[in-house]
């Protein structure tokens, strides 16, 4: 099943780029498949669709967890952006179904000089299937940040926390993870990425779970982006090894209201991460208990238990 979504989104990469519309002059801000959040956001009256496959498995070698994690945004200010976003297709054997959505934005309200800051709000709502659905209405609030490059690496650090719904508990707690990446621009459409995350909850005992991966974005045309990330669980973390292969497609603004196509004047890059926590669960079998991003879906698996 992965194989199949893998060799499709391949398949879509080498056809996309002979699509005949207008492309932009700027690079399409589609988000790579990182935990870390760049602070761009997408351009007044733009639209980008953003979606992929990705697969994890776990080292106690419980049943392997699919989706389809899939962000719609659209710019509407001048730095501002809002988005709908979550893990469409999603299995685990057996279940299949699909996950929450989110209804967030971005509103980089800080740009000076090198450093960017950016306001990441945002609900999960409890509309997945069952097997695959929150336990409630899930509020989070994050900031992500860029600095100076150091030794042509571009830092970025994200934290979100998300407060979510403990069924056993019945009783509220707060989820946070944190991640820091560095991306380095290689050629003009390549760029590649290596980070290192972790997570905990308010009610979490235990030690908190790492992991690591490196990935890439590359550029096949300005509307279109191809990316890839591979994950792995370090310390403290049932994950073993995860992979992602994904698109953004930015569809032109002359296609769009004209009342709608502001000059968008933010920095932006072919690198923007987008990760969310989601507050997902499955029933029966063993599941990521917080899957990180939105785009990326890999997870640090802390229950908050």
């Amino acid at each position: 099943m992965y194989g199949y979504r893998v060799l499709l989104t391949l398949l879509l990469a080498l056809l996309l780029p002979h699509v005949a519309w207008a492309s932009s002059d700027e690079p399409v801000p589609a988000e790579s498949p990182s935990f870390s959040i760049d602070p761009n956001t997408v351009s007044p009256g733009e639209f980008l669709i953003q979606t992929g496959s990705y697969m994890q498995a776990w080292k106690d070698n419980s049943p392997r967890y699919f989706n389809t994690a899939t962000a719609l945004r659209l710019g509407l200010l001048k730095n501002t952006e809002i988005r709908l976003e979550g893990n469409f297709l999603s299995y685990q054997k057996p279940q299949r179904g699909f996950g929450d959505l989110r209804l967030g934005s971005k509103w980089n309200f800080l740009n000076y000089k090198r450093f960017s800051i950016t306001l990441l709000p945002g609900i999960w709502f409890p509309s997945g299937s069952r097997d695959f659905r929150g336990s409630g209405i899930a509020p989070s609030v994050g900031l992500t940040m860029n600095t100076p490059e150091v030794l042509k690496w571009q830092p970025q650090i994200t934290a979100v926390a998300t407060n979510q719904r403990d069924l056993d508990a019945g009783r509220r707690f707060t989820s946070l993870w944190a991640a820091i990446s560095f991306t380095r621009h290689i050629t003009k459409k390549l760029d590649i990425f290596v980070e290192l995350a972790e997570a905990g909850a308010s009610n979490y005992k235990g030690k908190l779970p790492y992991l690591t991966d490196i990935g890439f974005t590359y550029l096949l045309t300005n509307d279109v982006q191809l990316n890839g990330d591979i994950y792995r669980g370090l310390w403290n973390n049932d994950m073993g090894w995860a992979g992602w292969v994904g698109l953004g497609i930015r569809v032109p603004t002359k296609h769009l209201h004209p009342h709608m196509l502001a000059k968008h004047t933010s920095p932006q890059t072919a690198n923007v991460a987008s990760p969310q926590p989601s507050n997902a669960t499955v029933n029966q079998t063993k599941t990521p208990a917080i899957a990180l991003t939105t785009y990326s879906k890999a997870s640090l698996n802390v229950s908050g238990k």
